[in-house]
């Protein structure tokens, strides 16, 4: 049931209306708050049947949509809208892209209620992504040492520093070639049981994003307000007002029939394991990884 409780001031009597809705998923009880002010020439008794009738209507708008949930912030909505997706059947894969997204949206409209939201904060959201890259700054580590060879001095294939450093093997083989971001780097260093600043060196630097990759962010909050508007808890999509940049499509750079026949003409001379793959790989336009990934159980014999 929700609560009131009435306060008196110098303006007046007002009542605060505190509408319960359940616990989240940490146990944390959700509650709304709103304020009631009653006609002053009403009685006590008057004032406070009405404003107990105003509580419960303020709690049950907002458990039926009908009332905005003003104190609801963008992170928290964010989190219920991707369990939300998860649910549809949205690919885990794409779930952890959004969070990566996420991880840059939310220091910078993620404390702000879904009310507050105005086409304007994103435009400067996007703005700073274009100069910044929507992060202070992250450190590359660059090896001051050959890597490898000291990995082999040590006895560890790059295998088994990956497993031991809890990283993939191709960050490891990164390392040894170019730079990585300092997380990694520190878990190579603490694998091989050195202090970081001993085997890598470290920059500080920030990069601003591609125009693409902003509109990745700016589809995920359009998503995300597109929900809450469903929802009836905001009165219109603030992302759709805002101006995020654009994007020109590059023009693709493809063979010409010409260069294609000479390929063909060369795969003949080739195993057939990789004429076929050349072969599929001219005649569907499929991706490498999609032409690897391919099983039997994808093949039509019959029709062709």
């Amino acid at each position: 049931m929700a609560q009131v409780t009435r306060r008196e001031g110098k303006l007046g009597v007002s009542y605060t209306l505190t509408a319960n809705l359940g616990r989240d998923a940490s146990g944390k009880q959700i509650r709304r708050h709103t304020t009631y002010k009653p006609p002053e020439n009403w009685s006590k008794a008057r004032q406070d049947r009405e404003a107990q009738k105003a509580a419960d209507k303020f709690e049950d708008g907002i458990k039926k949509g009908y009332q905005l949930d003003n104190r609801q912030t963008f992170a928290e909505f964010a989190e219920y809208a991707l369990e939300l997706k998860r649910r549809e059947g949205t690919r885990e894969s794409t779930i952890e892209a959004y969070r990566l997204l996420l991880e840059r949206i939310n220091p910078a409209i993620g404390h702000m209620k879904l009310i507050d939201i105005l086409p304007t904060h994103l435009d400067v959201f996007y703005r700073q992504l274009s100069e910044t890259g929507g992060r202070k700054t992250q450190a590359r580590a660059t090896a001051k040492i050959d890597l490898a060879t000291e990995m082999k001095a040590r006895g560890f294939t790059q295998k088994r520093l990956a497993e031991i450093a809890g990283i993939s093997v191709n960050s490891v083989a990164t390392a040894c070639k170019s730079h990585v971001n300092r997380d990694t780097a520190t878990k190579i260093a603490n694998a091989l049981k050195v202090k970081p600043e001993k085997i890598f060196s470290f920059e500080e630097y920030s990069e601003p994003l591609s125009n693409k990759t902003i509109l990745e962010h700016h589809r995920l909050i359009r998503t995300i307000l597109a929900t809450a508007e469903k929802k009836m808890l905001v009165p219109y999509n603030a992302a759709d007002k805002a101006t995020p940049p654009h994007h020109k499509r590059k023009e693709p750079n493809y063979f010409q029939p010409e260069t294609v026949y000479k390929i063909l003409d060369a795969a003949e001379t080739e195993s057939l394991h990789h004429k076929t793959f050349i072969n599929l790989a001219v005649v569907t336009g499929a991706r490498r990884g999609e032409i690897i990934g391919l099983r039997w159980k994808n093949i039509d014999l019959i029709q062709g």
